[in-house]
């Protein structure tokens, strides 16, 4: 009796596990984040610093929007657009990523920090212009105002929240799959219309809770030097000097 019942077990496990894997998974759910992939940054983190502290070179890249490029046509300080961009492009005198590196190499830190932005992106299009991008050890990014308000500059308009979310969960778990420490950046306030990222912002928040990333909140770290605009989205050069100076923070040793 033991036996017979032992093999009709067995017989209904392995027809079970047949049958479950038999059909395709067609417009199945992407699987859940695993405990593995939530504590993936923090590995990330680890591997980064042990860099640091060993003196080893280390590559930094920051991807985002008009803001982390420093787009500024207003201040009698911009200078000329950056190599490969349209004339029109032109930038604030500081940049909050070269900023950045700045402060890494005067304490020591020999960081490679590369600019991968581009005015009027998106998460759609962040997804399909640096997706040859070799892998960084650290990824910092900035998405969201365009998602929410460049609706004018292409056919399919504003990002819903929920794709956006979908994005830039891939945009997310790219980075973390090529080994990067993510850090994620919360956007500035719209001057003309502050409420107009906050949807979009608890969406970055969230994410951030989910893959355990660090949250640089732009506008709260800049507030305190008065003005921070150059016009009524982008930042002027000392809101993006004070960006790279309060960023430099979380990269420094610890």
């Amino acid at each position: 009796m033991r036996t017979l019942l032992y093999i009709t077990l067995v017989f209904c496990v392995l027809s079970c596990s047949k049958s479950s894997g038999s059909a395709p998974d067609q417009g199945a759910k992407p699987e859940p984040v695993t405990p593995i992939q939530a504590s993936q940054n923090s590995k990330n983190k680890v591997e980064y610093f042990k860099k640091t502290s060993n003196g080893a070179a280390v590559k930094i890249a920051c991807e985002g929007t008009s803001i982390t490029y420093g787009q500024n046509t207003t201040d009698a300080t911009i200078i000329p657009a950056a190599p490969g961009y349209p004339s029109g492009f032109t930038r604030s005198e500081f940049q909050y990523p070269f900023v950045l590196r700045d402060h890494l190499k005067a304490v020591g830190i020999k960081a490679n920090v590369i600019s991968r932005s581009y005015p009027g992106d998106r998460t759609t299009e962040g997804l399909s212009r640096w997706k040859d991008s070799i892998s960084a050890d650290v990824t910092i990014l900035e998405y969201a105002t365009n998602d929410a308000l460049n609706n004018g500059k292409y056919p399919d308009g504003i990002v819903s929240v929920a794709k956006f979310e979908t994005q830039l969960s891939a945009l997310i778990e790219r980075r973390l799959g090529q080994g990067a420490w993510v850090i994620i950046c919360t956007p500035p306030e719209v001057r003309r219309n502050p409420t107009a990222l906050l949807s979009y912002t608890a969406v970055i928040r969230n994410l951030a809770a989910k893959y355990d990333l660090p949250v640089f909140e732009v506008q709260q770290n800049i507030q305190n030097i008065g003005n921070i605009y150059s016009d009524n989205v982008h930042l002027n050069a000392a809101a993006n000097l004070e960006w790279g100076n309060k960023i430099s923070a979380l990269l420094k040793k610890q």
